[in-house]
């Protein structure tokens, strides 16, 4: 369609991909205090969301350690920054793919 812009598809997944995870993370955090060390042991033990290979979770989590020091952030602003970043960088990507694939289009 002509003269409007319409965020591509992939924006569009990312933002509720990302949503998911800020929910996911909140009641993770309500359960922590819910509960205390018995569900520290059980996360311990259980994959967040889904079961990845240590050498994908590493590299997924490297941006978190890197900005916080730690794998998981502990405060709200730490969640707001640690998204925030996700977001961008699979933004990022998600704009270099398209244009990449329109460039070999023509």
């Amino acid at each position: 369609m002509k003269g409007g812009y319409f965020a591509p598809p992939s924006i569009i997944w990312l933002t509720i991909t990302l949503i998911v995870i800020a929910v996911a993370l909140y009641e993770e955090d309500g359960m922590v205090r819910l509960y205390g060390e018995d569900y520290v042991r059980y996360m311990s033990k259980t994959p967040f969301l889904i079961l990845l290979p240590k050498k994908i979770e590493s590299i997924l989590l490297y941006p978190t350690k890197k900005i916080l020091k730690s794998c998981k952030p502990q405060k709200s602003i730490e969640y707001f920054i640690v998204l925030t970043i996700y977001y961008l960088i699979l933004t990022f990507l998600s704009i270099a793919y398209n244009i990449f694939l329109n460039l070999n289009l023509y």
